[in-house]
Formats: C-alpha cells, structure tokens, sequence
C-alpha cells in the first residue's frame, strides 16, 4: 500500500506545470555555444620610418659644432634626390661677386659744412665720377657705377675716390676713400641683361676657387632670367689663348645649364686698337 502511494507522488509530480525562470531587462541568456572561424587576414603592423634618423645620427654626438657645414649636410639630407638634379635649381651662393651698384659710407662730417663733393678717379688720375651738393654730407650714397660721361666702370681696373669737404670759412678736409675694383658688373638695358667679367679671374689656373663662384652666380642668374639666347663675348689683348679660352667659358656654362647650341653663342675678339684695349667678357642675356 505503501508503494503504490509513493509511486503516485512521483507521477503527480511530473504532471505538475513548471515555474518559467524570470529574467531581468538586458540580462544576457547564453543558451549553448558556436564554433566561429575567422577568416580575415591579419594587418601586418610596420614600424614607422623615423624621417629624423639622420638628424639624430648627426647629432649624437654631444661635441658636435653647429657651423655651416652642417647646416649644409642638413638642408642637403631633406631635399629630394630628383630636386637635387633638377637642371634649373639655383645654387647657393654666400657672396656676391657680381655687383649692381656701389655702396659708400660717407664720415660723419660736423655741422658747418658749406658744400662737399665726392670724386672718384682712374689708375691715371682722370675725374670719371663727380658727385657734389650743398650743406651736410649724406651718410651713404648710392652709385650706379657709371661715368660721367654714361659708361660702366672697366673691370679689374683700380679706382679710388677723394672726398672733399668746405667750410663757410673756406677750409677744406680731403678724406681719401680706399683703392678699389670690381671682377663682374651687372646691368640692365632694354630687353637683355649684361654682365661684364675680369678675364683674369676666369682663366687664371690659381683663381680656380674664383672662377666657380663667378660661373655659379652667372648660372643662376641665367635661371632665374630665363632668356631666349646668351652671347658671350671675350675681348683679348693678346689672342694666342683666345679660341680657347672661349671654348672653356661655354662649356663652364654649358655643364651647369641645359642649353642648346642655338641659344647659346659665343665670339672672341682681338683687340687691334692700341688706346681701346681692355680685357674684358661680357655676358649679354636677351630676353
């Protein structure tokens, strides 16, 4: 009596409806699991490239003096390869040999100056440049390098100035201005720029420093003015190296600058008349 009681209980209990479970809002029912391949491919990660590198190499060393070679190697690691060889490039330059103009520093003169004037003079004494005013001197003047008589300066001549300073009274106060020269000269007329240069400094073997810079400030002047021809003339005393001198200079000018044979002209002159002679080369850039 007793199992057949029991055995009631138990199937009682089966019959009986289960109590649903109760979940929470945003709880999460994990009901079984799910294998999951991944099939993407993987990013390579690479490391970045440091664009310092060659900076920080050069400067590891804690001795090292900043001076202009440095800086040179600086500026000359950051620019590209192709820019490097561009042909129109200009080059650096620390001094300028070729001048447009001359600057002169006047001294400082008191007050009671009537009139001053400032003379400059060739090897054989001959007044070519006379500037004259009244009352006090300026303290800097401006010259175009022109004669009196509207010509440029010879290059590689020496000239040297006097400055010339009155009182009311009637004394005067001579101030000599230092012997100078000039190696290239530039100026404008019209439609072509002309450069004149002193030969000696283009062909002599011991001015071969010289002769580079010159040739680098020509070229980059021919860059930047971009002309549709250059002529070069060479006016010699004496014309055993003539032709080959000639030769030299355009091919200086020729490995620097991409230019044709048409564009590109050059004439060398013997110079017969005896009171007319002076070396020189003159560069003209038409425009």
């Amino acid at each position: 009596m007793k199992l057949i009681f029991i055995l009631l209980l138990i199937f009682q209990t089966d019959t009986l409806p289960k109590k649903e479970k109760s979940y929470e809002i945003g709880e999460e029912i994990i009901t079984g699991e799910k294998k999951v391949t991944i099939n993407e491919m993987k990013i390579l990660k690479i490391s970045p490239i440091d664009p310092f590198s060659l900076i920080d190499e050069k400067f590891s060393k804690k001795d090292i003096e900043l001076n202009d070679e440095v800086f040179c190697y600086l500026d000359s690691s950051f620019l590209p390869w192709l820019l490097l060889n561009f042909p129109y490039l200009r080059i650096p330059i620390k001094e300028k040999v070729l001048k447009e103009n001359l600057i002169l520093f006047l001294p400082d003169i008191q007050k009671g100056v009537k009139n001053w004037s400032l003379n400059i003079y060739s090897q054989n004494g001959k007044v070519l440049k006379k500037i004259a005013n009244r009352g006090e001197p300026p303290k800097v003047i401006s010259w175009d390098l022109k004669t009196d008589e509207n010509h440029y300066l010879n290059v590689g001549e020496v000239y040297y100035g006097i400055f010339l300073v009155t009182d009311f009274l009637g004394n005067e106060t001579k101030i000599l201005i230092p012997p100078f020269s000039f190696d290239g000269i530039i100026y404008e007329e019209k439609d072509k720029k002309i450069i004149l240069l002193n030969p000696k400094k283009i062909f002599a073997p011991e001015e071969k420093e010289e002769r580079e810079k010159i040739i680098e400030e020509i070229a980059n002047l021919i860059k930047k003015e971009m002309p549709k021809e250059i002529i070069l003339n060479l006016y010699r005393k004496n014309e055993r190296n003539l032709l080959e001198e000639i030769k030299i200079l355009e091919e200086e000018i020729s490995k620097r600058i991409p230019i044709g044979k048409e564009r590109l002209k050059s004439f060398p002159f013997f110079q017969r008349n005896i009171f007319e002679k002076v070396d020189k080369i003159e560069v003209f850039l038409l425009k």
